[in-house]
Protein backbone atom coordinates (compact mmCIF):
# COMPACT_ATOMS: atom_id res chain seq x y z
CA UNK A 1 0.00 0.00 0.00
CA UNK A 2 1.26 3.50 -0.78
CA UNK A 3 2.81 5.63 1.97
CA UNK A 4 1.72 8.71 2.44
CA UNK A 5 4.39 11.22 2.48
CA UNK A 6 4.93 14.54 5.15
CA UNK A 7 1.46 14.81 6.17
CA UNK A 8 0.99 17.89 8.90
CA UNK A 9 -2.22 19.26 9.83
CA UNK A 10 -3.12 21.64 12.56
CA UNK A 11 -6.94 22.57 12.68
CA UNK A 12 -7.93 25.72 14.74
CA UNK A 13 -9.45 23.38 18.27
CA UNK A 14 -13.17 23.11 18.10
CA UNK A 15 -15.24 22.30 21.43
CA UNK A 16 -16.28 18.91 22.06
CA UNK A 17 -19.16 16.93 20.34
CA UNK A 18 -22.29 15.58 22.43
CA UNK A 19 -22.75 12.61 20.30
CA UNK A 20 -24.13 9.36 22.14
CA UNK A 21 -24.51 5.94 20.92
CA UNK A 22 -28.51 4.48 21.32
CA UNK A 23 -29.23 0.32 21.39
CA UNK A 24 -27.40 -1.51 19.25
CA UNK A 25 -24.51 1.05 19.18
CA UNK A 26 -25.50 3.61 17.14
CA UNK A 27 -24.73 7.06 17.88
CA UNK A 28 -26.98 10.19 17.62
CA UNK A 29 -25.35 13.76 18.02
CA UNK A 30 -27.28 16.09 20.56
CA UNK A 31 -25.27 19.18 20.20
CA UNK A 32 -22.82 18.05 17.72
CA UNK A 33 -19.71 19.98 15.78
CA UNK A 34 -17.95 20.15 12.98
CA UNK A 35 -20.93 19.59 10.87
CA UNK A 36 -19.56 22.28 8.12
CA UNK A 37 -15.90 21.60 6.84
CA UNK A 38 -13.47 24.17 8.02
CA UNK A 39 -11.13 25.72 5.80
CA UNK A 40 -7.50 27.36 7.22
CA UNK A 41 -4.38 27.45 6.24
CA UNK A 42 -4.38 25.07 3.60
CA UNK A 43 -6.29 22.34 5.27
CA UNK A 44 -9.74 21.35 5.47
CA UNK A 45 -11.07 19.60 8.25
CA UNK A 46 -14.67 17.99 9.78
CA UNK A 47 -15.31 16.47 13.42
CA UNK A 48 -13.22 16.24 16.25
CA UNK A 49 -9.52 15.82 14.78
CA UNK A 50 -7.53 18.60 15.90
CA UNK A 51 -4.45 17.77 14.14
CA UNK A 52 -3.06 14.64 12.62
CA UNK A 53 0.97 13.90 11.44
CA UNK A 54 2.11 11.43 9.45
CA UNK A 55 5.85 10.45 9.46
CA UNK A 56 6.19 7.16 7.20
CA UNK A 57 8.91 5.07 8.57
CA UNK A 58 8.74 6.60 11.93
CA UNK A 59 8.36 5.02 15.30
CA UNK A 60 4.94 6.91 15.56
CA UNK A 61 3.66 7.14 11.97
CA UNK A 62 0.54 8.59 12.16
CA UNK A 63 -0.53 10.97 15.42
CA UNK A 64 -3.76 12.32 15.46
CA UNK A 65 -5.25 14.74 18.26
CA UNK A 66 -9.17 14.49 18.86
CA UNK A 67 -11.45 16.56 21.33
CA UNK A 68 -12.60 14.23 23.97
CA UNK A 69 -15.96 15.57 26.07
CA UNK A 70 -14.31 19.11 26.37
CA UNK A 71 -10.64 17.74 26.60
CA UNK A 72 -7.47 16.76 24.00
CA UNK A 73 -6.33 13.42 23.62
CA UNK A 74 -3.51 12.40 21.73
CA UNK A 75 -3.79 9.29 19.91
CA UNK A 76 0.07 8.21 19.72
CA UNK A 77 2.00 4.81 18.45
CA UNK A 78 -0.87 4.32 15.82
CA UNK A 79 0.28 1.08 13.95
CA UNK A 80 0.11 -0.48 10.67
CA UNK A 81 -3.53 -2.31 11.26
CA UNK A 82 -2.88 -5.87 9.40
CA UNK A 83 -6.87 -6.87 10.44
CA UNK A 84 -8.34 -3.66 9.10
CA UNK A 85 -6.42 -3.76 5.57
CA UNK A 86 -8.64 -4.18 2.46
CA UNK A 87 -7.75 -5.90 -0.44
CA UNK A 88 -6.80 -3.78 -3.67
CA UNK A 89 -7.35 -0.35 -1.72
CA UNK A 90 -4.70 2.24 -1.91
CA UNK A 91 -4.75 4.05 1.51
CA UNK A 92 -2.56 2.78 4.53
CA UNK A 93 -4.90 1.00 7.37
CA UNK A 94 -4.41 2.26 10.99
CA UNK A 95 -5.61 1.70 14.14
CA UNK A 96 -4.92 2.58 18.04
CA UNK A 97 -6.53 1.14 21.50
CA UNK A 98 -4.75 2.28 25.06
CA UNK A 99 -5.50 -1.17 26.59
CA UNK A 100 -8.18 -3.90 25.88
CA UNK A 101 -11.42 -1.70 27.44
CA UNK A 102 -10.20 2.15 26.17
CA UNK A 103 -11.99 2.90 22.74
CA UNK A 104 -10.45 1.49 19.50
CA UNK A 105 -10.06 4.02 16.81
CA UNK A 106 -9.33 3.08 13.13
CA UNK A 107 -7.42 5.30 10.66
CA UNK A 108 -7.09 5.18 7.14
CA UNK A 109 -4.61 7.76 4.66
CA UNK A 110 -3.15 8.47 1.57
CA UNK A 111 -1.11 11.04 -0.32
CA UNK A 112 -1.79 11.65 -4.17
CA UNK A 113 0.84 10.32 -6.57
CA UNK A 114 2.58 13.58 -6.96
CA UNK A 115 2.64 14.15 -3.14
CA UNK A 116 0.48 17.56 -3.36
CA UNK A 117 -1.97 16.49 -1.45
CA UNK A 118 -3.09 14.28 1.05
CA UNK A 119 -5.96 13.02 3.52
CA UNK A 120 -6.87 10.55 6.80
CA UNK A 121 -9.71 9.72 8.51
CA UNK A 122 -9.95 8.45 11.76
CA UNK A 123 -12.80 7.40 13.76
CA UNK A 124 -13.92 5.14 16.81
CA UNK A 125 -17.23 3.22 16.71
CA UNK A 126 -18.67 4.36 20.19
CA UNK A 127 -18.27 3.47 24.24
CA UNK A 128 -19.64 5.19 27.10
CA UNK A 129 -22.16 7.39 25.29
CA UNK A 130 -19.43 8.99 22.47
CA UNK A 131 -18.15 8.27 19.59
CA UNK A 132 -15.43 10.30 18.16
CA UNK A 133 -14.18 10.73 14.47
CA UNK A 134 -13.20 12.83 11.50
CA UNK A 135 -11.39 13.62 8.54
CA UNK A 136 -8.73 15.78 7.41
CA UNK A 137 -7.29 16.80 4.39
CA UNK A 138 -3.65 19.16 3.05
CA UNK A 139 -2.58 20.98 0.52
CA UNK A 140 1.07 20.98 0.47
CA UNK A 141 1.60 22.83 -2.87
CA UNK A 142 -0.69 24.35 -5.47
CA UNK A 143 -0.83 26.21 -8.69
CA UNK A 144 -4.14 27.14 -10.49
CA UNK A 145 -5.11 26.31 -13.96
CA UNK A 146 -5.87 29.11 -16.41
CA UNK A 147 -9.26 27.36 -16.89
CA UNK A 148 -11.22 24.25 -18.85
CA UNK A 149 -13.00 20.83 -16.95
CA UNK A 150 -10.64 18.51 -15.02
CA UNK A 151 -11.78 15.40 -14.44
CA UNK A 152 -10.48 13.17 -11.51
CA UNK A 153 -10.96 9.39 -10.29
CA UNK A 154 -10.04 6.97 -8.10
CA UNK A 155 -10.98 5.16 -4.57
CA UNK A 156 -12.66 6.46 -1.76
CA UNK A 157 -13.05 4.77 2.03
CA UNK A 158 -15.10 5.78 5.00
CA UNK A 159 -15.75 4.83 8.37
CA UNK A 160 -18.54 4.95 10.33
CA UNK A 161 -19.53 4.82 14.07
CA UNK A 162 -20.54 1.47 14.41
CA UNK A 163 -19.14 -1.74 13.92
CA UNK A 164 -18.27 -5.09 16.46
CA UNK A 165 -16.90 -5.01 19.89
CA UNK A 166 -13.19 -5.23 20.12
CA UNK A 167 -11.98 -5.28 23.46
CA UNK A 168 -12.52 -6.83 26.96
CA UNK A 169 -15.83 -7.79 28.85
CA UNK A 170 -19.08 -8.80 27.34
CA UNK A 171 -20.50 -7.80 23.77
CA UNK A 172 -22.69 -4.93 23.83
CA UNK A 173 -22.48 -0.88 23.38
CA UNK A 174 -23.78 -0.26 26.20
CA UNK A 175 -21.79 -1.89 29.07
CA UNK A 176 -18.53 0.02 28.32
CA UNK A 177 -17.32 -2.32 25.97
CA UNK A 178 -15.52 -0.17 22.68
CA UNK A 179 -16.87 -0.59 19.61
CA UNK A 180 -14.67 -0.85 16.37
CA UNK A 181 -15.45 1.42 13.22
CA UNK A 182 -16.95 -0.54 10.11
CA UNK A 183 -15.05 0.89 6.53
CA UNK A 184 -17.05 1.89 4.00
CA UNK A 185 -15.42 1.60 0.12
CA UNK A 186 -16.16 2.95 -2.80
CA UNK A 187 -15.15 5.00 -5.86
CA UNK A 188 -14.74 8.49 -6.77
CA UNK A 189 -15.25 10.94 -9.52
CA UNK A 190 -14.53 14.87 -9.05
CA UNK A 191 -15.65 17.44 -12.08
CA UNK A 192 -13.68 21.25 -12.04
CA UNK A 193 -14.66 23.89 -13.64
CA UNK A 194 -11.64 26.45 -13.51
CA UNK A 195 -13.16 28.97 -15.70
CA UNK A 196 -15.86 29.32 -14.08
CA UNK A 197 -14.42 28.44 -10.79
CA UNK A 198 -17.21 25.20 -9.79
CA UNK A 199 -16.70 21.87 -8.56
CA UNK A 200 -19.15 19.11 -8.28
CA UNK A 201 -18.85 15.29 -8.15
CA UNK A 202 -20.33 11.98 -6.76
CA UNK A 203 -19.23 8.70 -4.77
CA UNK A 204 -20.72 5.68 -5.95
CA UNK A 205 -20.15 1.85 -6.28
CA UNK A 206 -20.36 1.86 -2.27
CA UNK A 207 -20.05 -0.84 0.19
CA UNK A 208 -19.23 -2.19 3.43
CA UNK A 209 -16.44 -3.98 4.04
CA UNK A 210 -16.42 -7.72 3.99
CA UNK A 211 -17.59 -9.25 7.27
CA UNK A 212 -19.36 -6.44 8.35
CA UNK A 213 -22.67 -7.10 11.31
CA UNK A 214 -25.35 -5.43 9.77
CA UNK A 215 -27.42 -5.77 12.61
CA UNK A 216 -29.25 -2.83 11.50
CA UNK A 217 -30.49 -4.20 8.14
CA UNK A 218 -33.90 -5.80 8.34
CA UNK A 219 -33.84 -9.41 8.28
CA UNK A 220 -35.21 -10.78 5.06
CA UNK A 221 -32.25 -8.33 2.94
CA UNK A 222 -29.32 -10.01 2.51
CA UNK A 223 -27.01 -7.51 1.26
CA UNK A 224 -27.26 -4.07 0.69
CA UNK A 225 -25.87 -1.30 -1.92
CA UNK A 226 -25.35 1.96 -0.23
CA UNK A 227 -26.63 4.80 -2.81
CA UNK A 228 -24.49 6.93 -4.29
CA UNK A 229 -23.83 9.88 -2.88
CA UNK A 230 -23.70 13.53 -5.10
CA UNK A 231 -21.33 16.16 -3.96
CA UNK A 232 -24.03 19.57 -5.70
CA UNK A 233 -22.05 22.22 -7.07
CA UNK A 234 -19.57 24.23 -5.08
CA UNK A 235 -17.15 27.38 -5.58
CA UNK A 236 -13.40 26.80 -5.62
CA UNK A 237 -11.48 29.39 -3.48
CA UNK A 238 -8.18 31.04 -5.02
CA UNK A 239 -6.46 28.76 -3.09
CA UNK A 240 -7.99 25.73 -4.03
CA UNK A 241 -10.44 24.75 -1.48
CA UNK A 242 -13.73 23.97 -1.62
CA UNK A 243 -16.76 23.17 -0.17
CA UNK A 244 -20.32 22.02 -0.51
CA UNK A 245 -23.65 19.73 0.23
CA UNK A 246 -23.42 16.06 -0.16
CA UNK A 247 -27.23 14.74 -1.59
CA UNK A 248 -28.96 11.50 -2.95
CA UNK A 249 -29.67 10.98 -6.08
CA UNK A 250 -33.30 11.87 -4.73
CA UNK A 251 -32.50 15.21 -4.34
CA UNK A 252 -32.22 14.65 -0.04
CA UNK A 253 -29.18 16.47 1.58
CA UNK A 254 -27.26 14.07 3.79
CA UNK A 255 -24.20 15.72 4.72
CA UNK A 256 -21.44 18.01 3.58
CA UNK A 257 -17.83 17.79 1.46
CA UNK A 258 -14.88 19.79 1.43
CA UNK A 259 -11.40 19.63 0.43
CA UNK A 260 -8.16 21.30 -1.85
CA UNK A 261 -6.63 20.89 -5.19
CA UNK A 262 -2.83 20.62 -5.23
CA UNK A 263 0.16 20.18 -7.37
CA UNK A 264 1.20 22.52 -10.81
CA UNK A 265 -2.33 23.38 -12.88
CA UNK A 266 -3.99 21.29 -9.95
CA UNK A 267 -2.85 17.52 -10.60
CA UNK A 268 -4.11 16.50 -7.68
CA UNK A 269 -7.54 16.48 -5.25
CA UNK A 270 -8.17 16.05 -1.75
CA UNK A 271 -11.04 15.51 -0.10
CA UNK A 272 -13.55 14.58 2.85
CA UNK A 273 -17.26 13.98 3.64
CA UNK A 274 -19.58 13.69 6.33
CA UNK A 275 -22.62 12.22 5.92
CA UNK A 276 -25.23 11.33 8.33
CA UNK A 277 -28.92 10.36 8.82
CA UNK A 278 -30.34 9.12 5.35
CA UNK A 279 -27.07 7.98 3.68
CA UNK A 280 -27.30 4.18 4.54
CA UNK A 281 -30.65 4.67 2.17
CA UNK A 282 -33.85 2.50 2.27
CA UNK A 283 -34.98 -0.79 1.36
CA UNK A 284 -38.76 -2.37 0.23
CA UNK A 285 -40.11 -3.67 3.00
CA UNK A 286 -44.08 -4.22 1.45
CA UNK A 287 -46.78 -3.59 -0.75
CA UNK A 288 -49.07 -1.22 -0.88
CA UNK A 289 -52.36 -3.48 -0.08
CA UNK A 290 -54.66 -0.66 -2.29
CA UNK A 291 -52.71 0.02 -5.10
CA UNK A 292 -49.58 -2.20 -5.34
CA UNK A 293 -47.09 0.22 -4.97
CA UNK A 294 -43.42 -1.02 -3.02
CA UNK A 295 -43.18 0.46 0.39
CA UNK A 296 -39.94 1.71 1.13
CA UNK A 297 -38.31 1.75 4.83
CA UNK A 298 -35.09 4.07 5.61
CA UNK A 299 -31.77 1.77 6.60
CA UNK A 300 -30.76 2.39 10.39
CA UNK A 301 -31.86 4.22 13.21
CA UNK A 302 -31.16 8.03 11.69
CA UNK A 303 -28.03 8.15 14.30
CA UNK A 304 -25.48 6.82 11.81
CA UNK A 305 -23.03 8.96 10.75
CA UNK A 306 -19.96 8.57 8.03
CA UNK A 307 -16.48 10.72 7.95
CA UNK A 308 -14.70 9.92 4.41
CA UNK A 309 -12.02 10.39 2.31
CA UNK A 310 -10.57 10.23 -1.19
CA UNK A 311 -7.42 11.70 -2.65
CA UNK A 312 -7.37 11.49 -6.50
CA UNK A 313 -4.85 12.64 -9.37
CA UNK A 314 -5.89 14.35 -12.50
CA UNK A 315 -6.93 11.57 -15.30
CA UNK A 316 -8.09 14.16 -18.18
CA UNK A 317 -7.76 18.33 -18.27
CA UNK A 318 -10.64 19.50 -21.48
CA UNK A 319 -9.79 23.27 -22.84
Amino acid sequence: MKKLMGLGVVLATVAACDQRPVEGGDVVDETPIGLEPVVENGQVGVGDILAANYSPGATEPLVVRVSLDGGVRELQVYGVYAGGEIDDLDYESYSFQDGGDSRFFRGFARESSDGSVNAVVVSDGGQFNRFFGGAVANQIDYSAPSGGLVRYRGEYVGLVNFGAPNGTGAPGALNGVPIESYAVTGDAFILADFTEGAVNGEIFNRSFEDGADLAFVPDDVTSLDLPEIVLVVGDIAGDGSFTGTAELTELEAVGTYGGLFGGDDASSVAGLVRLEAGFLGVVQTGTDPDTGAPIFTPIGTGAEVEHGIFVLDETEALD
